[in-house]
């Protein structure tokens, strides 16, 4: 389109409401100047996105932009992953495209019938170097971390997380982000990894040693602009437009209510389609002319 310009170097500070109601975003305010728009779209991530929003605060929204219902930055989700390393002694690893295996088997059936919940996902890593081995691990000796790397069969785990409204993107008197985030779901990961244990010592490999991943692991963030049918409960509506406001949207994993055990990725774009088409036709009937 010829009106499509594609800006770069803009940091975006806050929105600007305004308009002739004052309920609408009339501006987006960037270190390089002010951009005015008819509907603004944010896909800055599930941190980011939120943070913005709360950077926006002004008079009429003390808590932050379409926040009336306390609910931007909460429920922040990311998923419970750990690495995994099988080891056996006898037979050297020497492939070189390893990421070919993904498992589902313990998603719905956790093997136990006395605990009902998924487990999560288990899929092959990238194969592990002696390099990073060793970055991981620095008191290994460099001989060690080779023959360990050459050796290993190596396996990523995921578990979903679950929301809670204490786990949240929050702004600091400076301005800064802060992330607080305390897994939900420890136990169905534990029972994941303990499971998949015992199926690599069943397959002879005598050595599984696991290393869960911290909150600097934040792939797969989602949840803290969540949509739903009550503006009470919900900073979205099914369109994935604030409830607050009508000319702001949010598209990207900020609108996810829940994350499952799986890469949400194409989740994510598919709903920025479908949401496109929404905009799209609200374009036709005038709303925004």
């Amino acid at each position: 389109h010829a009106n499509v310009r594609l800006l770069t170097r803009h940091r975006v500070l806050r929105l600007l409401r305004g308009g002739a109601d004052g309920k609408g975003v009339e501006a987006v305010e960037t270190d390089q100047g002010t951009l005015r728009a008819r509907v603004v779209v944010l896909a800055a991530g599930a941190v980011h996105s939120a943070a913005l929003l709360l950077a926006s605060a002004d008079a009429t929204a003390p808590r932050g932009l379409a926040n009336s219902s306390d609910q931007v930055g909460r429920n922040y989700m990311c998923h419970l992953n750990s690495a995994c390393m099988a080891l056996k002694a006898a037979q050297e690893n020497t492939t070189i495209f390893q990421k070919t295996l993904a498992i589902n088997d313990f998603y719905d059936d956790s093997g136990d019938p006395d605990y009902p919940y998924p487990l999560g996902h288990i899929q092959n890593l990238g194969k592990v170097t002696p390099a990073l081995l060793h970055a991981q691990q620095p008191l290994l000796p460099i001989p060690v971390s080779a023959w360990t790397a050459s050796h290993s069969v190596d396996w990523w785990l995921t578990t979903e997380d679950l929301p809670d409204a204490d786990n949240r993107v929050t702004l600091d008197s400076d301005g800064e982000i802060r992330l607080a985030w305390q897994p939900k779901n420890r136990e169905s990961h534990q029972r994941l990894c303990a499971q998949w244990r015992r199926i690599l010592h069943q397959a002879g490999f005598p050595m599984v040693f696991f290393q869960a991943m911290d909150i600097s692991a934040t792939a797969h963030q989602v949840g803290t602009c969540r949509f739903g049918e009550d503006p009470k409960d919900s900073v979205l509506n099914p369109w994935c437009k604030t409830h607050d406001i009508d000319n702001l949207y949010v598209v990207d994993a900020s609108f996810m209510p829940s994350i499952s055990a799986v890469n949400p990725s194409l989740t994510i774009m598919a709903n920025a389609i479908r949401v496109a088409a929404h905009l799209a036709e609200r374009f036709k009937t005038g709303v925004w002319a």
